[in-house]
């Protein structure tokens, strides 16, 4: 942790503009490695860390529900593309060979824009773990 921050937490904590940060304790700086062990929550911690902890749970049910939305997404987008692939090439191979045929055409051009719809749904399902 941060000593700034640490020591915000503290009742001992004193600011000035000349010397800025002090220990009320020690008179010095912070020079703590890691944690100070004589660290008294203040009040305003007290009152804030239960607050704190509900948003800490609001924000995991958030991840759980963004990553469930995501592999939701992901498995109809790749769903839609793993089964429509086998007809798009055949369709898009009747549709030229030998000559062109028309319903051939408006079948494939269907499939595809399915096919489409598909990729378009995985990167909504990746742009809300990347958001």
């Amino acid at each position: 942790m941060l000593q700034p921050k640490h020591c915000d937490l503290c009742i001992h904590s004193k600011r000035d503009l000349k010397t800025g940060l002090t220990c009320g304790l020690t008179g010095k700086k912070p020079n703590f490695k890691s944690f100070c062990s004589k660290i008294v929550f203040s009040d305003h911690f007290k009152i804030n860390a239960s607050q704190l902890l509900a948003d800490i749970q609001n924000l995991q049910k958030l991840k759980t529900s963004i990553y469930s939305n995501v592999f939701f997404l992901l498995s109809i987008g790749i769903t839609i593309i793993v089964c429509t692939f086998s007809s798009l090439t055949t369709r898009l191979l009747k549709a030229f060979y030998p000559t062109f045929d028309y319903a051939s055409w408006k079948y494939f051009t269907a499939i595809f824009i399915l096919n489409f719809i598909g990729i378009q749904i995985i990167f909504v399902g990746i742009y809300k773990v990347y958001k």
